[in-house]
């Protein structure tokens, strides 16, 4: 993620993010998918296992005043930014 909402708690907001690009997942899968991506350490990270992580992740653009917005939770902004 490129930013984070200061108002809302990164784990929700990447939880957020990964049942917006796969809703098929359950609640659990997502949670324990959210918690393996907040244990990841990518600063001590070279070589190939940084190229492999890189190719995992992709980059979630915002608007700086719509991330301000406590009302427009995660799912909202992802629909909003692959729609512009």
């Amino acid at each position: 993620m490129t930013s984070l909402n200061p108002v809302i708690r990164a784990g929700a907001q990447i939880e957020e993010a990964i049942r917006a690009h796969q809703p098929q997942l359950r609640a659990n899968e997502a949670k324990r998918r959210t918690i393996e991506a907040l244990r990841r350490n990518l600063l001590v990270l070279r070589g190939e296992e940084l190229r492999s992580q890189r190719r995992q992740m992709q980059m979630v653009f915002q608007d700086p005043f719509a991330s301000l917005n406590p009302r427009m939770g995660g799912r909202n902004r992802c629909r909003t930014s692959r729609h512009s």
